[in-house]
C-alpha cells in the first residue's frame, strides 16, 4: 500500500463516492480502452492469449470427461474469470495515464506484485462463482435430460427442437443471467479499485455493488456487451480474445475511473 492509499484510508473526511454516468460514458471508455490497447498491444494480446489458452484447457477437460453438454455453460461462465485476468491491463492503463511506459516484463511483474498484495480473497469468490455455476448447469441438464451425454449433433437437436430442450434453454439462461449480474456487480469496480487504491476487499465489493445500483442502465448494459462479446469470441476458437480481452480490460478501467472517486479529491484519483 502506498503512502497515498494509507492517507486516504486514515483520513475519515475522505471516502469513496460513486458518480452518475451515462451510456455516453461507456462509449468514451471504449474509445479510451482502444487507445490504451494500441499503445501497448503486446501486453494486451498476451493477456488475451492467456485467457484464450484457459478456454482451450477448460473445453478440453469438458470433452475429455465426456461432459460435452457443459460446453455452452462453460463458455458462458468462463467470462466470469475475466476481471481477474484483466488486472494486468489495469496496470497498463495506470502507467499510461501517469505518462509512464508499459514495457512487457515490468508491467506483468508490477501487476502480479500488486495482485498478490491487494486482491486478497476476491479471486476466490470469482472462481467459486464459476464452479457453482457449472454445478448448477450440470444439475439443470440432469433434471431435464437425465445423465446421458449424447454426441454434439444429437445434443443440439434435443435442445433446439424439443419442448423440453427449449424450456431448458429458457431456465438455464435465466439462472445464468442471475449469476452473471451478481458476479458482475461485485467485480466490475472492485478489481480495478483494489489494484488502484489497495483498500480492503469488502469496501471494494460494496463500492462496486453501489456503482451498479446507482447506474444500472449503463453498467448492466456494459455487462451485457461484455458477455455477448466474449461469447461470440468462442466462435473463433477463442482467437478473437487476443483483441477483445485487452479492449474490455482497458475499457473497464476507464469506466471505473469515471465512476468511482474520492470525496473532496477534486478531479479524482
Amino acid at each position: 500500500m502506498t503512502a497515498e492509499d494509507a492517507a486516504a484510508l486514515d483520513d475519515p473526511t475522505r471516502r469513496l463516492v460513486v458518480a452518475d454516468i451515462t451510456v455516453t460514458t461507456v462509449r468514451q471508455a471504449l474509445a479510451k480502452g482502444f487507445r490504451d490497447f494500441r499503445a501497448a498491444p503486446l501486453v494486451g494480446a498476451s493477456v488475451g492469449l492467456f485467457f484464450a489458452a484457459g478456454g482451450w484447457i477448460v473445453f478440453y477437460m469438458v470433452e475429455f470427461a465426456g461432459l460435452i453438454y457443459l460446453a455452452y455453460p462453460t463458455a458462458a461462465g468462463f467470462a466470469l474469470l475475466g476481471p481477474f485476468t484483466a488486472t494486468v491491463l489495469y496496470e497498463v492503463s495506470m502507467r499510461l495515464a501517469a505518462g509512464r511506459p508499459a514495457p512487457f516484463g515490468e508491467t506483468i511483474g508490477g501487476a502480479l506484485k500488486k495482485g498478490r498484495e491487494r486482491l486478497s480473497w476476491l479471486p476466490m469468490i470469482t472462481l467459486f462463482g464459476f464452479i457453482i455455476w457449472l454445478d448448477v448447469a450440470a444439475a439443470l441438464y440432469a433434471i431435464f435430460f437425465g445423465v446421458k451425454s449424447p454426441e454434439i449433433p444429437q445434443l443440439f437437436i434435443d435442445i433446439l427442437t424439443t419442448p423440453t430442450g427449449l424450456l431448458f434453454l429458457v431456465v438455464g439462461n435465466a439462472i445464468g443471467a442471475f449469476f452473471a449480474v451478481m458476479l458482475f456487480s461485485i467485480s466490475v469496480m472492485s478489481y480495478p479499485l483494489l489494484m488502484d487504491r489497495g483498500i480492503d476487499p469488502v469496501t471494494a465489493i460494496m463500492t462496486s455493488v453501489k456503482a451498479v445500483k446507482t447506474n444500472p442502465v449503463p453498467l448492466i448494459g456494459y455487462g451485457f456487451f461484455v458477455a455477448v462479446t466474449l461469447a461470440a469470441s468462442t466462435l473463433t476458437a477463442f482467437l478473437a480474445l487476443l483483441v477483445v480481452m485487452p479492449l474490455l480490460g482497458h475499457t473497464t478501467w476507464h469506466l471505473y475511473k469515471a465512476t468511482v472517486h474520492v470525496e473532496d479529491d477534486g478531479a479524482g484519483f
